[in-house]
């Protein structure tokens, strides 16, 4: 009876562990269970602040392209406005140095004519100094070249330049060189005829006249003298 005591006694206490074991059993479930529910309200919302975070970073980028695709726009705009006033600048700078150079040549040249006349009205009054007049020699060389028409050089010119391009043609380019290099040497030559024509030392003995066998003139004092300033 005794022995049948401790069994049920056992028994009952086995129940109650049983009974404690569900209770803990079920307490943890729910335990699990609101864990759960917390992990997925949490992964909603970590979800929910991941998206919203992608569109605002979404929106901030394309701001961010907007903004920079108008610093582009004005950085752009502001180069164009300092190239134009720079080439706006640069022209004016051009445009006042060509009219600056424009006027000094302009002075030079009204210069050097008001010398040329002046020298011309010296030459033809016969009234140049000494000094600057022509010795014997050059007169004699100016009287002589003054014989030959201006159109001989011209002539000469056209000449060589004819000659160069048959040189050139048949291969004989150095000869074809040399040659062509006559042409601004005849032109000088003429243009040198043309001004002992126009200008030359016989000028200043305009008062005077030349004899074509001695070459003798006559001085304004009437005294006869050849054409290399010897007085007789």
């Amino acid at each position: 009876m005794e022995n049948f005591d401790n069994v049920t006694s056992e028994t009952k206490s086995n129940d109650a562990k049983l009974n404690e074991a569900k209770a803990n059993a079920r307490d943890a479930k729910q335990d699990f269970g609101r864990a759960a529910q917390n992990v997925q309200r949490d992964v909603a919302s970590g979800a929910k602040d991941m998206a919203q975070d992608m569109r605002d970073a979404k929106q901030d980028t394309k701001g961010g392209a907007q903004n920079l695709k108008q610093d582009v726009a004005d950085s752009a705009k502001e180069l164009k406005q300092d190239a134009q006033s720079g080439a706006k600048n640069v022209a004016q700078n051009v445009k006042s140095a060509a009219q600056n150079v424009g006027e000094n040549i302009k002075g030079g040249v009204q210069d050097l004519k008001g010398s040329i006349e002046k020298g011309a009205d010296q030459m033809m009054s016969g009234n140049a100094p000494a000094a600057h007049r022509e010795g014997p020699l050059t007169r004699l060389i100016e009287y002589q070249t003054a014989r030959l028409p201006s159109d001989t050089f011209l002539f000469a010119a056209i000449g060589s330049i004819g000659l160069s391009l048959v040189l050139e043609a048949r291969g004989r380019e150095r000869l074809a060189n040399f040659v062509g290099q006559w042409v601004p040497t005849f032109l000088l030559f003429g243009i040198y005829n043309k001004i002992v024509k126009v200008a030359g030392s016989d000028r200043l003995e305009s008062n005077r006249s030349l004899f074509a066998g001695g070459m003798e003139t006559r001085d304004r004092r009437g005294e006869r003298s050849d054409y290399f300033g010897s007085v007789h």
